[in-house]
């Protein structure tokens, strides 16, 4: 019950993760963009995704779907920039097999007959462990968004 309330916490503290927002000027973008996933919002509204790959004082180089591009400076409104870590991946989905472990231990010894088992044991670890991973997963989306501030 306690490792099915943890995951369960680390699923609310996944949903609860606010967004960090900033109000940067271009010069300081470089740090915070190059290098990552992001979507550009151009000021007509339309949206580029890809990974940046440089802030230029004329614009921002990406790479999009494969070619690179340089979005100019004046047409970005803001930025949505994505990352993610692997440590709740990790963490969840240990959390989930050492929920079903114990589990599927009890259920082979009362399901074991004449060396065979049933497929219910796999699922006892699987499904727990697929929840962890999945909630984990969640956990370790990780948004900034960065509105430009007019001026140098």
């Amino acid at each position: 019950m306690a490792i099915v309330t943890g995951l369960a916490c680390l699923a609310a503290g996944a949903l609860a993760a606010e967004d960090r927002e900033y109000v940067l000027k271009w010069n300081d973008l470089p740090p915070m963009v190059a290098g990552r996933k992001l979507t550009a919002t151009l000021r007509d509204g339309t949206r580029v995704k890809g990974k940046a790959l440089a802030v230029e004082p004329e614009g921002l180089r990406m790479r999009v779907a494969g070619s690179e591009t340089t979005v100019p400076r004046a047409a970005v409104a803001r930025l949505k920039v994505s990352r993610g870590t692997w440590r709740w991946r990790v963490i969840g989905t240990a959390i989930g097999v050492g929920a079903g472990a114990p589990a599927a231990g009890f259920l082979h010894a009362r399901l074991y007959n004449e060396g065979t088992s049933s497929p219910a044991v796999a699922l006892v670890v699987v499904v727990p462990a697929a929840l962890g991973y999945l909630a984990g997963w969640a956990a370790d989306r990780h948004t900034t968004l960065i509105r430009i501030a007019p001026g140098d």
